[in-house]
């Protein structure tokens, strides 16, 4: 699998890198989106989304800790290719949600040797670096965005920070409730709720791929832009889109 080159300096990029969002502009619609109510699910895939044009990387994803122990969840991704599950929720991704610490894997060239082999598999799909930053919720670690470059993580100084405000947006996303209050409790039940919709979502996008031949990542995009189309939840979308195909 072959990804696009990743933070090229300014003007070395392809065309169109004018259109890159800046990581100011990605933060301000996240916030304006969280502020406005918008559903959980939606507002993840964006957030990956965004983040992943912003950042020129191979691929973004958000994961969360559903079950109170290691096994981590995926709920939302952006990606320019197929990417395996296990590199988005294993190993070192595990790590950071355990110790609520940032992971860094700049070269998986070099990678230290208890990572060698997360590093040897994430070489072999194409990808050159990853980070993981933990999503955080009062003072509690729920999950986190992970970053996945096609070669070694050369961002800007910034980039860091960027990210992880993204990572604790995700964590706000499912820690707020209709009423803008935020409570342990109403981010437990968000959270399961979030990982729920999640599975359905997923269900729905592979029944669009299936049925239209798409990609993943097509019918990922036919799905939200049908689901804002019909002024519906990306979940309740999905629900209706397994009713009809399935």
């Amino acid at each position: 699998m072959t990804f696009p080159p990743t933070f090229d300096p300014p003007g070395t990029g392809p065309v169109g890198d004018t259109d890159v969002p800046s990581p100011v502009v990605v933060l301000a619609e996240l916030t304006g989106h969280l502020a406005a109510g918008v559903d959980a699910p939606y507002l993840l895939h964006l957030l990956a989304t965004r983040t992943r044009e912003a950042l020129r990387a191979a691929a973004v994803s958000v994961v969360f800790d559903g079950s109170g122990s290691v096994d981590l969840d995926l709920v939302a991704a952006a990606s320019t290719g197929l990417l395996d599950r296990s590199l988005t929720v294993g190993g070192p991704v595990a790590m950071c949600v355990r110790t609520g610490a940032a992971v860094l894997l700049d070269d998986l060239e070099n990678a230290p040797g208890r990572w060698q082999d997360h590093a040897r598999e994430a070489r072999a799909a194409g990808i050159g670096g990853m980070r993981a930053y933990p999503a955080r919720i009062a003072n509690r670690v729920i999950g986190a965005v992970v970053v996945h470059t096609s070669g070694p993580w050369r961002a800007p100084g910034h980039a860091a920070a960027f990210v992880q405000a993204v990572a604790d947006l995700a964590a706000l996303a499912v820690s707020v409730d209709t009423e803008g209050d935020v409570r342990l409790s109403v981010e437990a039940t968000r959270r399961q709720q979030v990982l729920e919709d999640a599975a359905v979502i997923d269900q729905a996008i592979g029944v669009l791929a299936e049925t239209h031949g798409l990609a993943i990542g097509p019918a990922t995009d036919l799905l939200v832009t049908d689901a804002r189309r019909s002024r519906t939840s990306l979940a309740d979308r999905a629900r209706a889109v397994i009713d009809a195909l399935s």
